[in-house]
């Protein structure tokens, strides 16, 4: 996924290139039609032999003969420099679980490494297994239909001890040993908490790192105690986010819901809520019902600033030959479908800002050329600088509440909504979830927050 948000220098010297890079880059995304397991490898094969041909020739270009190539470690740091906090990298192989630690104005220093020495590998694949199913209801007996569990027609109720589990593993052996290692202390005050990003190797990019802690007994702690955090798909994704934006463009907010025909009245709350919010900060489209077409949201996000989608969510799972994690989608009207493959196409260089508030939209799946292929990364590949997404099902009555304290936040004091305060707002918006309604951990646990 990382093809399409790299090809921006190379537009500046060869246009033409960038079209074949593109062309290349979309076929290799998706797969044939039909056919069998040979037209596909024949597929694959010719369409790979093209990208690295495609790819020789931007190297020759001046200035681009890293292009595409591992990040160095200048450039990496600069992310951090940008960003303005720490980013850290999760490793795992055979001898040993570290944490590689990227600090702003670090300067020529090396790395932070802090090793997690009570992280084994089978242990954080048998964590990761079990979170999923938990998460997919396997094993569960009590199959419930209550619309203020989830923005499908139903979920699986899990055992509440079952997260405490998973939260307290990443609290005990990774979560807790970095923070001590980069010596952050404890606050109860969000405006003091500095903020930190997380860049998980692919064996725990499916865990809630962002909500990680003791959440029973009387030594009760946890990492929103510390930190805001974020996420971060890839480097390559990291230094996308951070580019320098030549031109600071006019706030233009887009609010698109689909509450009639989909059994989610909480999203016609959420469209009233962003009306209550934005206010005259700038002009607001609204794509409602039958009019959110595919067609017509994609047209709204050429221009948008701000965007909010209200609406179901799906992640697809990889099944070789048919489908998968780049068809995962937000369903607009009539059913239609907005892909991670046609959000990741197209290139938006004045948006900032998408709240995602569907189910899944930053749930991560069997990996795509290394990479991350939902919805959350799809939008920071396609130009947002910001994105609020859901890690699994989200609650049709909560989600509202979730929006709501997110843009009293945004817009308190009728300051300038800016992206770089999202984060900060989400995490006062589930504080403020957990403090009112004290909800089950897979109510506020989903909410996360990638990119600046």
């Amino acid at each position: 996924m990382g093809f399409r948000s790299s090809f921006t220098p190379v537009a500046a010297v060869d246009p033409k290139l960038v079209e074949e890079l593109t062309e290349v880059s979309t076929k290799l995304l998706g797969s044939p039609n039909g056919g069998s397991s040979e037209d596909e490898e024949r597929y694959h094969f010719s369409y790979t032999r093209r990208w690295h041909d495609a790819i020789s020739k931007v190297r020759k270009l001046p200035g681009l003969d890293r292009f595409l190539k591992p990040k160095t470690f200048a450039e990496i740091q600069s992310v951090a420099d940008e960003l303005g906090g720490p980013v850290v990298y999760l490793t795992i192989n055979r001898s040993s679980c570290d944490a590689l630690c990227i600090l702003p104005d670090l300067g020529d220093s090396e790395v932070v490494h802090i090793p997690l020495p009570h992280l084994r590998p089978m242990q954080a694949r048998t964590m990761t297994i079990w979170f999923r199913h938990l998460l997919d209801g396997t094993g569960t007996e009590e199959l419930v239909q209550d619309p203020k569990l989830s923005r499908k027609q139903s979920v699986r109720r899990e055992e509440y001890v079952s997260f405490h589990t998973v939260l307290e593993f990443l609290w005990r052996n990774i979560v807790k040993p970095i923070l001590d290692g980069l010596a952050i202390p404890s606050t109860k005050s969000t405006k003091k908490l500095p903020r930190l990003w997380w860049c998980p190797c692919t064996l725990l990019e499916a865990l809630p790192f962002h909500a990680a802690g003791l959440y029973k007994g009387d030594n009760e702690d946890n990492i929103m105690n510390y930190v805001v955090s974020s996420y971060i798909p890839s480097p390559s994704l990291a230094s996308h986010i951070t580019r320098v934006r030549t031109t600071t463009p006019n706030l233009r907010f887009l609010a698109v819901a689909n509450p009639s025909g989909c059994g989610l009245p909480g999203t016609k709350r959420e469209l009233e809520i962003i009306r209550k919010h934005i206010a005259d900060a700038g002009p607001l489209t609204e794509l409602v019902g039958a009019s959110a077409t595919p067609n017509a949201v994609k047209q709204g996000l050429q221009i948008a600033t701000w965007v909010h989608f209200a609406c179901h969510g799906v992640n697809i799972p990889d099944i070789p030959g048919k489908q998968g994690p780049m068809d995962s989608s937000l369903i607009l009207a009539n059913r239609a479908r907005l892909s991670v493959l046609e959000i990741s196409k197209l290139a938006l260089p004045q948006a900032q800002f998408a709240f995602l508030s569907a189910c899944e939209t930053a749930q991560e799946g069997p990996q795509c050329f290394g990479e991350s292929p939902h919805l959350a990364a799809a939008m920071l590949v396609a130009g947002f600088r910001s994105v609020v997404g859901t890690m699994w099902r989200i609650s049709d009555y909560y989600a509202p509440h979730v929006a709501d304290h997110f843009y009293q936040k945004v817009f308190e004091g009728n300051q300038v909504p800016d992206y770089r305060r999202s984060a900060y707002a989400l995490h006062d918006a589930v504080k403020a979830l957990r403090a009112g309604h004290n909800p089950d951990f897979h109510i506020w646990v989903p909410f996360c927050h990638y990119g600046a």
